[in-house]
């Protein structure tokens, strides 16, 4: 198996069995994550009929009330992967995995047993445990980013095909809750739980986070990062120096509306499916699973073109550009195989971009000749560019209730097409700049 990842990933020599380790570990931990975070999303229509998320307010939209809790999840974990991406440089990769695995695991345990707890309906207290548990799941990425970094030096294929993890933790999810729901929708959130609590045991275990832990060296690695009780030589990059580096915002305000859109899929989209009365759970999540599948197929084709190519923004651009037609082809939610057929295009254009994004590039951008002295950089390019997406995101939630009461669901599509062509302006600005670059180059080397 060694040299069949030996082939796929050409610029990581020197492959061990460590490496295969730390690849499957760290893809399965955040499988896991996403897993967990989806499970309350997968049952919504379920706990809408039941006792625990009624509303105190009879008269409120049971839409709003699941909007607002998407709300505050997203905004503690925008928040969160700022702080988790700066913590990330500076503390050990494998306990703060650990601790956002079981501390998330528990925390989704405590909201689905809430009310066996206390006997109580009382709404504010599952605000409260979202926002704890958005802070938990938000170490998760630049985490496991930045352990994947200190392995592989970079590489299209390889972060395209291990970007696909979120989106195979929301299909795994949909069949456990599917499944679940002939029964209690707690065991469903159960079993997500005990996957994620187990997994982070295992990752306190049996995770290496750095090769030199364990006597070897990445040979491509200019920029060793990472090296755990090690700070003597190298110290972690600053927050100020980080956002400054070349790409960084630019490629995180290009992240914010791609996150923006895949995330109104995954979450809007699915409560508005969840809730409509010819809709039941398992029909919603059979449908959304269609988004999931085609993002993990387009994760892996963005990395394939992308190194044919030599660049990632045509890739992006045009990616982009097709994902706008089919938002106009899918505002219109109608039964049937074509509506299958788009959502998959929606998963591949939209969460494929999201996948490559978010890993390959912050990758490559944390080894900026800027980063001096082999400076920590990885975790907080990660939060920093995610953080960014993702704080963009929350506050497209707070619009997506309102828009959704005035205008009712078309105007939340005619939202995604005009966040999308937002999007492809600003994918076009960053390829300009990245020829121009290339050019310069070229230039240098006659």
């Amino acid at each position: 198996m060694a040299s069949v990842f030996d082939k796929i990933f050409a610029k990581n020599h020197s492959l061990s069995w460590h490496h295969v380790s730390v690849f499957v570990l760290t893809y399965f931990s955040y499988v896991f994550f996403r897993a967990n975070r989806r499970a309350f999303d997968d049952c919504k229509n379920t706990l809408n009929k039941s006792f625990v998320f009624q509303s105190s307010e009879p008269n409120e939209d049971p839409i709003l009330f699941f909007g607002k809790l998407d709300t505050t999840f997203a905004f503690a974990y925008a928040i969160g992967l700022f702080i988790s991406g700066i913590m990330g440089d500076r503390l050990n990769l494998r306990y703060m995995l650990t601790i956002g695995m079981c501390g998330s695991a528990v925390t989704t345990l405590i909201t689905g047993y809430l009310n066996n707890i206390t006997k109580t309906q009382y709404k504010y207290y599952y605000y409260v445990l979202y926002s704890v548990n958005g802070l938990f799941q938000s170490i998760g990425w630049p985490v496991t980013v930045a352990i994947m970094g200190n392995w592989f030096s970079s590489g299209d294929i390889l972060y395209g095909i291990w970007g696909g993890n979120g989106p195979l933790g929301y299909i795994i999810c949909s069949y456990i809750i599917s499944y679940s729901l002939s029964y209690d929708y707690k065991i469903g959130l159960l079993l997500n739980s005990s996957l994620l609590f187990c997994g982070g045991v295992i990752i306190l275990f049996c995770l290496i986070t750095h090769p030199n832990q364990v006597g070897l060296k990445e040979r491509n690695l200019s920029n060793v990062r990472n090296l755990e009780n090690d700070f003597r030589t190298k110290k972690a990059v600053g927050f100020g120096e980080a956002i400054l580096l070349p790409g960084v915002l630019a490629y995180a305000l290009s992240l914010s509306f791609v996150l923006m859109i895949n995330d109104i899929f995954n979450f809007s989209l699915q409560t508005y499916l969840s809730l409509d009365p010819k809709w039941d759970d398992r029909k919603s999540n059979s449908l959304i699973s269609f988004y999931d599948y085609g993002s993990i197929i387009g994760g892996i084709i963005a990395g394939i073109l992308s190194k044919l190519i030599g660049m990632r923004s045509p890739v992006i651009s045009i990616m982009l550009l097709f994902s706008a037609a089919t938002i106009c082809l899918n505002y219109k939610l109608v039964e049937g195989r074509t509506n299958h057929v788009i959502i998959f295009f929606n998963g591949f254009l939209v969460g494929g971009l999201d996948n490559i994004i978010s890993t390959a590039i912050s990758v490559d951008l944390s080894k900026h000749d800027q980063i001096t002295n082999n400076a920590h950089a990885l975790a907080t390019i990660t939060g920093i560019i995610d953080g960014t997406g993702h704080f963009v995101t929350a506050i497209a939630q707070c619009l997506i209730p309102l828009i959704k009461k005035k205008y009712n669901w078309d105007g939340v599509f005619y939202f995604l097409m005009i966040v999308t062509g937002f999007s492809c302006f600003w994918s076009f600005f960053i390829l300009y700049k990245d020829i121009l670059n290339k050019k310069k180059k070229n230039y240098l080397k006659l």
